[in-house]
């Protein structure tokens, strides 16, 4: 699911959250104060959808990839090199490119989506 920035309306902080897409503009509950938080795109622009100057790609974090705190020494080990971010109570893996994306999954032992193979 997409990450999305809101700010709270009560404390006027912001913080992340993940929604699916049909719910991206509902309210939800601020995790600093428990006040409403209203999706904030100016936050986004400046957080989640950060542009990485010198690689030029659209910084993104993988949940599935992620891990718990327990894990964290186990998939740094698997995934040499990967950055992981503490988010969600727990670690969300760094992706900066495709081609970093499709190493990472290759190593996690996954694969990429392909239609044709439910044809």
């Amino acid at each position: 699911m997409p990450e999305y920035g809101a700010r709270c309306q009560n404390c006027d902080k912001t913080f992340d959250y993940i929604s699916r897409v049909a719910d991206r503009n509902k309210s939800v509950v601020c995790p600093h104060c428990g006040g409403r938080g209203k999706r904030d795109r100016t936050y986004e622009l400046q957080t989640c959808g950060r542009i990485n100057a010198l690689e030029q790609e659209n910084v993104r974090y993988s949940v599935a990839l992620g891990c718990t705190p327990k894990q964290l020494p186990e998939w740094q080990k698997r995934h040499p090199g990967a950055t992981f971010r503490k988010k969600y109570g727990g670690y969300v893996m760094e992706i900066k490119s495709r081609h970093e994306k499709l190493q990472r999954m290759k190593e996690a032992g996954f694969s990429e989506y392909d239609p044709k193979q439910f044809d």
